[in-house]
């Protein structure tokens, strides 16, 4: 029975140490979350996109426009001088077909043809502006987007370290109570004990080899949760090392203020922008090649052609004046969330802050107690040899260190998050 028991109590142990035999720290995860996160991808995808958004602005306002044209358009008269169908440009009064003015019985055309948009540098510059606000938007949300990781893939690290030192823990009572068991053992055998103080401490050790059992479980169901935070495939469980959770100092510019200037100046570079077209346009065109309506006379045809084409607008209906009206609303609604922002940042770090300080003071009680209650431990367990305690008082008082010792790991893993929170507001 007694290799039964040792047999049950290193089984478990063997198999948690096995798979925590490597370690891994939160900058690992933090940094995987970083690599495999398409939305980053995304955006950056983005951002080479609108630089070749860019090259297309340039090419329609700052290159000349080239292309070769060919037409040839037939139009015949019919019963023109007796004949039933004839191609001519001096038609008989009796024929049918369309006003020679406007046919000339037909057009042979080949031509080389080139446009080239004149004065547009502050359209170009101001499409250009455009583009450069749009990615910096998409660098502020890369920017936010890491930040968010960072303080989900935080939390979650803390998770599976809480449940590993809970199972460490576990592990070290396990220890405690196998180590009485085997000298209450003797001492059954010897008659110098009761069989029931023995059942006891069985008792006692299959519940902690059960919760071990059962943290297994959930140690591998939150190293799941992280690993799909990080992008990582694999369901090898490892030992994580202590986070590395410090409170920042409170900062003077939040970065939730850089993106209510990003937004306000996007939304001022797309009025510019549909502003342009109301700015006048002058194009250069050019074409040479050959321009004919006899075929026979096709030689003599060849020339060249060159002019300007001036557009200025002048009314259109009201849009502009439109547009300026919705842009302002749009800007009146940033600065209202941005007020609103303002005072739920102010409220949140104060309210985190007392929190932070309440919980480090119960963090520094309960390892002072815990500090007591060890000590007391190792009196009575001696104490348990010798009869001057029972095993049920030895048993109790290992309970209340449990207790405390699972207190001290929530009240820590509490600290850190409170902290991992307060870090991610002031930013």
């Amino acid at each position: 029975m007694r290799v039964i028991i040792i047999t049950l109590f290193f089984c478990p142990i063997f198999l948690i140490h096995s798979a925590f035999a490597q370690q891994r720290d939160l900058l690992f995860y933090q940094t995987q979350a970083h690599a495999n996160n398409p939305t980053l991808k995304e955006n950056s995808n983005i951002q080479l996109f609108n630089n070749l958004q860019n090259n297309l602005t340039l090419a329609q306002y700052s290159k000349p426009q080239v292309n070769i044209t060919t037409d040839y358009l037939f139009a015949p008269f019919f019963n023109n001088n007796g004949k039933f169908i004839a191609i001519t440009t001096t038609p008989d009064k009796n024929a049918y077909g369309y006003d020679v003015g406007l046919s000339n019985g037909g057009l042979y055309a080949t031509q080389f043809n080139a446009s080239f948009p004149l004065f547009t540098g502050g359209v170009i510059k101001t499409y250009q502006r455009q583009i450069f606000i749009q990615n910096q938007l998409l660098q502020n949300k890369n920017t936010q987007l890491l930040h968010d990781l960072d303080k989900s893939v935080s939390d979650q690290y803390i998770a599976v370290y809480q449940l590993q030192q809970q199972a460490g823990y576990q592990q070290k009572l396990i220890a405690l109570v196998q180590d009485r068991q085997q000298i209450v053992e003797a001492l059954v055998l010897k008659a110098l004990m009761q069989q029931s103080d023995y059942l006891l401490l069985e008792i006692e050790l299959k519940q902690r080899q059960y919760d071990v059992e059962q943290l297994k479980i959930y140690i591998a169901a939150a190293f799941n949760q992280l690993n799909n935070f990080c992008g990582i495939s694999d369901t090898t469980v490892f030992e994580l090392q202590t986070p590395s959770i410090l409170q920042t100092q409170q900062s003077a510019q939040f970065t939730y203020k850089l993106k209510f200037e990003l937004d306000s100046t996007n939304i001022i570079s797309q009025q510019q922008v549909f502003n342009t077209k109301y700015k006048p346009q002058l194009v250069a065109f050019g074409n040479t090649g050959i321009n004919a309506i006899d075929a026979a006379n096709i030689p003599h045809n060849i020339g060249v052609s060159a002019g300007l084409h001036l557009v200025i607008p002048l009314y259109d209906g009201g849009q502009k004046k439109t547009v300026v009206q919705q842009n302002k609303l749009l800007l009146d609604n940033l600065q209202l969330y941005q007020n609103q922002n303002s005072i739920i940042v102010e409220n949140n770090l104060a309210s985190l802050q007392q929190q932070i300080t309440l919980t480090q003071q119960s963090v520094t009680l309960i390892n002072s107690q815990l500090s007591s209650q060890e000590t007391l431990l190792l009196i009575l367990k001696d104490k348990v040899v010798t009869g001057q305690i029972s095993v049920t008082d030895y048993l109790n008082a290992l309970k209340d260190f449990a207790t405390n010792n699972q207190n001290r790991i929530l009240s820590q893993t509490n600290l850190w998050l409170l902290i991992n929170q307060y870090n991610y507001i002031n930013w």
